[in-house]
């Protein structure tokens, strides 16, 4: 084969390769990092104002019951500490879902979703795998 060819073939496919990793490696934005965070800080300290503060009319609505039945399952592995990671966002009926790892000290994770639409949180979510 042609070295020529074969270095161009190389180096078209690092930069190619480059580019998808940073497409994949994206950040969330400023806003939804700060909505998402509060709403697990939330749940970590059962701060239920806090947790539906950033949402829209429907969300606001959710019952504080709901609320610390999550609190319950949840609050107590946040209090033994964790790491939040993006993963990325899908779009979902209108609103920019977040998905985010929450990863225990525990050695568990779990996923979260965030979906938010024109600023506003439309839902939460811990969906199981």
């Amino acid at each position: 084969m042609n070295l020529k060819f074969i270095r161009s073939t190389f180096v078209a496919t690092a930069l190619f390769a480059g580019t998808m990793t940073s497409a994949f490696a994206a950040d969330a934005s400023k806003e939804v990092e700060a909505i998402s965070k509060k709403m697990v800080t939330a749940l970590e300290n059962a701060k239920f104002d806090d947790f539906v503060a950033d949402g829209d009319a429907g969300w606001k609505k959710i019952p504080k019951a709901s609320f610390d039945n999550l609190v319950n399952g949840i609050g107590p592995r946040l209090k033994g500490g964790y790491t939040l990671s993006y993963l990325g966002e899908i779009k979902q009926g209108g609103s920019q879902v977040a998905l985010w790892r929450i990863a225990f000290k525990t050695g568990d994770d779990l996923l979260a979703k965030v979906a938010i639409k024109d600023g506003k949180v439309t839902s939460f979510g811990l969906p199981r795998i």
